[in-house]
């Protein structure tokens, strides 16, 4: 079965199907999704131990426009933040290795979740920098499913629902909250074969990035290390969010 490429090109359609999905109960009481439902679609791919072997900068980029599968909840990257390490003073990285950062050196395709202001875990994706840490935090998402019709499943991402569920992974805290980010996540590995924690891409489709600042920080401000889909809705930083200079189109 071949999914429609307007869907998985985030045209924010929806496909007014009701979303049967296996056992366990998610987001607003509905069943969550199990993995082996999700691999049955076409064109899945989890994201292998190579695909997160960039600097933070190149994997904040690739990340836009794919998917992370956590414990059965499911978004659609748009909008991430690349951090390095000594050179990098808005990282947590910066002044060396800590039992609290200890996962950003831990190598490729490893988990960084870390507590903010004592009540949001942010969630990110460790990736690969020469001699030092990485991390690319996960600032914005938008909800997914996957919605069956017989045998057709295809993944359908939400404009609308019954409790505003499209708006809830806007910003690295609700984003953490809603996946059920926990502290104790820290470090685990994005590539096992059995994981419940993952990234996956569907099929190729051409993603237009912008960068801009990052938001939030004190220093690097200069450093244009925010990567967005530019034609989004789902971005934090309010209606300056979209502000930024166009990096051309990038494959998934």
């Amino acid at each position: 079965m071949a999914i429609a490429a307007p869907l998985l090109c985030w045209m924010e359609k929806i496909s007014g199907k009701v979303s049967e999905m296996t056992s366990g109960v998610g987001l607003a009481g509905e069943p969550l999704i199990g993995v082996p439902e999700l691999k049955r679609i076409d064109g899945f791919k989890a994201l292998a131990r190579r695909d997160y072997a960039h600097d933070s900068i190149g994997l904040a980029q690739s990340l836009v426009g794919k998917y992370l599968f956590y414990r059965g909840v499911i978004l659609r990257v748009t909008e991430t933040e690349a951090y390095r390490g000594s050179d990098d003073p808005a990282s947590h990285a910066y002044r060396g290795k800590t039992k609290r950062n200890a996962a950003m050196f831990a190598g490729p395709g490893h988990l960084y979740v870390y507590l903010s202001y004592g009540m949001h875990h942010c969630i990110n994706a460790v990736g690969q920098e020469a001699g030092g840490a990485s991390g690319v935090l996960i600032r914005s998402g938008a909800v997914a499913s996957i919605a069956r019709d017989g045998a057709r499943s295809e993944i359908s991402v939400a404009t609308r629902r019954p409790v505003d569920l499209s708006r809830s992974a806007i910003g690295p805290g609700r984003l953490g909250r809603l996946v059920g980010a926990r502290r104790e996540d820290s470090g685990y590995d994005l590539c096992r074969a059995d994981g419940e924690i993952f990234f996956f891409s569907l099929s190729d489709c051409a993603v237009r990035l912008h960068c801009s600042p990052r938001i939030g920080v004190g220093s690097g401000v200069e450093k244009q290390w925010r990567f967005f889909e530019a034609d989004s809705s789902h971005l934090s930083g309010g209606g300056s969010s979209r502000l930024g200079a166009p990096l051309g189109s990038v494959s998934n």
